[in-house]
């Protein structure tokens, strides 16, 4: 084959490796969509929704949705009409064109109204793939953002209403359970009082019964009443007639008072003065008394001394007979001396005594106008009396009539109360039923109200914001990268990969004069690998050096990045020579396209297929590769660096074994006989 230069080929081996290193990291970022205009026209109307206080709320949902896209930063969003827009979409002025709908807010609230109303709101996405062909799946994917967004916002306000009817219901299941509780006290009260009735009614049976007998006897007894009233009517009649009888004849009674009372006075001083006559005679024969009762003495003393006189037997005798008729006499004097004492007592009293008479008559006499007026009042009295008593008989008449009509109601009343009583009892088992039946209901409503959860506005604001947005994704990067770093493993281990082929693809892996000089094997190797592997090395430090100024390497060490990414240089370079030596250049180039193929084409192993993971996991190109990334997140380990030494041993070995290979056949050949 023809080999090119060898300062071509040097050339060639430098530029080639940073070309390829500059364009995998250009293909690899992901360009911008800054520049890229799209326009919003916004048709909606605004409408108007009555809240709970009656006031009149604005909705403005495609305004809303315009301020949504235009915070956004992937997309210049401009708000336009239709015309401008559709004019630009055309020319190129815009690559994307939203179109909110008139109806678009009238459709966002019509869940509040009726349900034969309600309706999705649609938009309308137009792109130009003249102006960038991923401008539509961008726009369309800012744009579902957008409606997530106020679908979440819309989807908050509902909810926040269903949340405060909620609140509403349950307020007044609250105020129907406590009214049912009332209802179910008054009625248990109402069945109490029905008991209570039923007894009352049992009692007052029998106080009807007890009325019936009392107002029968009453009846018998006004009867009787009426009978006596009118026996009470003619003795009051005969009464009247004495009365006024009476009166006539004492009509003259003051007059014969007033005489009688003049007798006695007349009576009274005739008596005071017997009295003074009889006490003046008693004081005249007073003496006399005392004369006689001496003379008795002194001839009760002659008699004595009679005997002792000497006088004779017959004159002693004599005296004797003397001294007894004196005795008889004197005792006869003292006699009439007590009598005279007793009339003078008699007169005495007999004065007194008249005078009482007269004292008493002067009453009689004074209190017999009195007495004679009285007993005009009697008759007169006695004339209402016979009166009234005629009312009477007649009140008494009626009242007996009266009673036997309430005697016969009290059996009537006794009768209904029996019947009331049976219904009463009736009342009260109902109202029994129905007041278990209230209490059911208001523990029912109480139950409802427990299951029915209470929210303040801070814990309803937060239920709709997650009844509204159910799940949220917060992304969290450890180690983060910039996002212009991150083709920068991929490029080197394009770089290495394509440093150390064109090496090996303008160089032979070994030499023709050591191996025909009989050299060790080491340096048979060596004196290829060294060259070759400075070369590589140079051409992936100097595409390190344009990343560098250009992307950034984005390692948390640049030095243990440059001194890895050197590392894997060196191995590759060894595998591509020990595999062009063992398999020649184009089983090695099919070997690199391989390993190219199942390193950088997958960007997720777990997700591949097994076939390609095993692929992925035994390519030398993998060690390298994720080795740079582990040096940008700042997870490096030993693992990737021992696995690049590893492959280059191998490739070793593989060169080792094809110098030992060749050599035994340029001996083979040398010593063949002519």
């Amino acid at each position: 084959m023809n080999v090119p230069h060898p300062r071509a080929a040097l050339i060639i081996a430098l530029a080639v490796p940073l070309v390829v290193a500059l364009a995998a990291v250009g293909a690899g970022a992901t360009g911008g969509t800054d520049d890229v205009r799209a326009a919003v026209v916004n048709e909606d109307e605004i409408v108007s929704v009555t809240a709970d206080d009656g006031t009149e709320q604005p909705v403005a949902v495609g305004r809303l949705l315009a301020a949504e896209l235009t915070d956004d930063d992937a997309f210049d969003w401009t708000i336009t009409n239709r015309a401008d827009a559709e004019s630009g979409l055309d020319d190129g002025t815009y690559g994307a064109v939203l179109i909110i709908g008139s109806d678009t807010s009238a459709a966002a609230v019509s869940p509040a109204g009726a349900p034969a109303d309600v309706r999705h709101a649609h938009l309308r996405i137009q792109t130009s793939d003249a102006v960038n062909p991923v401008a539509g799946e961008l726009a369309q994917t800012v744009t579902d953002a957008a409606l997530a967004a106020l679908n979440a916002q819309v989807t908050e306000t509902f909810v926040d209403n269903v949340l405060v009817s909620l609140g509403t219901i349950r307020g007044s299941l609250a105020e129907a359970a406590r009214g049912a509780t009332t209802l179910a006290d008054g009625q248990r009260d109402l069945a109490e009082g029905a008991g209570q009735l039923a007894t009352g009614i049992g009692q007052l049976e029998n106080g009807a019964g007890e009325l019936a007998d009392g107002t029968t006897r009453l009846a018998d007894g006004s009867s009787q009443a009426a009978t006596g009233s009118a026996q009470l009517a003619q003795g009051l009649a005969r009464l009247d007639g004495g009365a006024q009888e009476l009166r006539d004849r004492t009509a003259e009674l003051p007059a014969q008072t007033a005489q009688l009372d003049a007798g006695a006075q007349e009576l009274r001083a005739g008596a005071d003065r017997l009295d003074a006559g009889v006490q003046e005679i008693a004081d005249s024969v007073a003496p006399l008394f005392e004369i006689a009762q001496h003379l008795t003495d002194l001839i009760i003393g002659w008699s004595s001394e009679c005997a002792g006189a000497g006088l004779p037997a017959d004159v002693c005798a004599t005296v004797d007979s003397i001294v007894a008729e004196a005795e008889q006499v004197n005792a006869d004097i003292q006699a009439a001396r007590g009598r005279v004492g007793e009339l003078t007592a008699g007169t005495g009293q007999l004065a007194a005594g008249l005078q009482q008479l007269s004292d008493a008559t002067a009453r009689l006499a004074a209190e017999a106008p009195q007495l004679t007026a009285g007993i005009g009042q009697l008759a007169d009295g006695t004339a209402a009396a016979r009166g009234g008593a005629d009312e009477l008989a007649d009140g008494t008449a009626q009242l007996a009539g009266g009673a036997r009509a309430a005697a016969d109601g009290a059996v009537q009343l006794r009768e209904g109360a029996g019947q009331a009583r049976a219904g009463s009892g009736e009342l009260a088992d109902g109202s029994e039923q129905l007041a278990a039946g209230g209490r059911e209901l208001a523990d029912g409503l109480d139950e409802g109200v427990e299951q029915l959860p209470a929210y303040s506005d801070d814990e309803r604001e937060q239920l709709s914001r997650v009844a509204a947005r159910p799940v949220t994704a917060e992304s969290a990067t450890s180690h983060r990268i910039s996002p212009a770093a991150l083709p920068v493993p991929s490029a080197i281990v394009v770089a290495a990969l394509a440093a150390a082929a064109l090496v090996w693809s303008f160089r032979a892996p070994l030499g023709r004069e050591t191996l025909l000089a009989g050299s060790p094997l080491r340096q048979i190797v060596g004196s290829r690998l060294l060259p070759a592997a400075v070369l590589t090395v140079t051409a992936v430090s100097a595409a390190l050096v344009a990343l560098a100024l250009t992307n950034g390497l984005g390692a948390a060490s640049s030095a243990r990045f440059i001194a890895l990414a050197i590392l894997g240089t060196l191995a590759l370079t060894a595998l591509g020579q020990g595999l062009t030596a063992a398999v020649g250049r184009l089983g090695a180039a099919a070997i690199a396209l391989l390993a190219a193929v199942a390193t950088l084409a997958v960007r997720v192993p777990e997700a591949a297929s097994e076939g390609v993971r095993l692929l992925y996991t035994i390519s030398p190109l993998t060690p390298l590769l994720e080795g740079l990334r582990a040096e940008q997140t700042g997870t490096a380990s030993l693992e990737a660096p021992l696995a690049l030494v590893a492959w280059g041993l191998v490739g070793l070995g593989l060169s080792a074994w094809a110098a030992q290979r060749r050599r035994s056949d340029v001996a083979s050949w040398l010593l063949r006989p002519a």
